[in-house]
């Protein structure tokens, strides 16, 4: 189903990205019935799903409100990784988790970094987060947001270092790169990676 809601039926015409970008249109009494759609197409299930009896228990829909609460639970449960792409490169879930109560759950630098050194998640979204995290460091152009985006580096530099220090030389390179971009021009920053030993992943 989210192969046809993503451009399977009208090509380019109806994908997801354009429903995505529609939902602030929508009137508040959409707006809950929209989630409902996004949590069915991301479709979010326990890994170990064949050990459960579907006859004679009922398996509760996990929402992504709930599979963000806890960065672990991305060990635990599965998801479709195209839908979840689609999710955060339009900012969708950083929205979702701004609208939550402080202490509610892990925040969004937390995901991103699970996401990225959790070895069950696709290339292609492991990858996109790389990505993703790049496109943070150019979007700073406020002093007034610097405080929270050291903040967020110093979760995902821990993250990015585990990468480096991987086999897979596609997400190495990716996270070099964040690597450098995160510590241009901010010293405390490259003090942080010097303390992760970065300088013996690179010699």
């Amino acid at each position: 189903f989210a192969y046809c809601v993503d451009g399977g039926i009208l090509g380019e015409r109806f994908t997801f990205p354009l429903l995505l970008q529609s939902l602030s249109r929508l009137s508040s009494e959409m707006d809950s019935s929209m989630n409902a759609v996004i949590d069915f197409l991301l479709h979010v299930k326990h890994r170990d799903d064949w050990k459960i009896n579907y006859f004679l228990e009922k398996e509760k829909s996990i929402t992504l409100t709930a599979l963000a609460k806890d960065p672990d639970n991305f060990t635990r449960f599965s998801f479709n990784d195209v839908i979840m792409r689609h999710l955060l490169s339009e900012g969708f879930v950083e929205n979702e988790l701004k609208k939550r109560p402080p202490g509610a759950g892990a925040d969004y630098a937390d995901l991103l970094a699970q996401l990225l050194t959790n070895e069950t998640v696709g290339l292609g979204l492991r990858t996109m987060v790389c990505r993703h995290i790049l496109d943070m460091v150019g979007s700073q152009s406020h002093e007034e947001e610097e405080d929270k985006f050291e903040k967020a580096v110093r979760q995902l530099v821990p993250a990015l270092v585990k990468v480096m220090s991987g086999s897979n030389h596609i997400l190495m390179s990716y996270a070099t790169a964040s690597l450098v971009n995160l510590s241009c021009g901010r010293k405390n920053m490259k003090q942080l990676l010097v303390c992760h030993e970065v300088l013996s992943l690179c010699v």
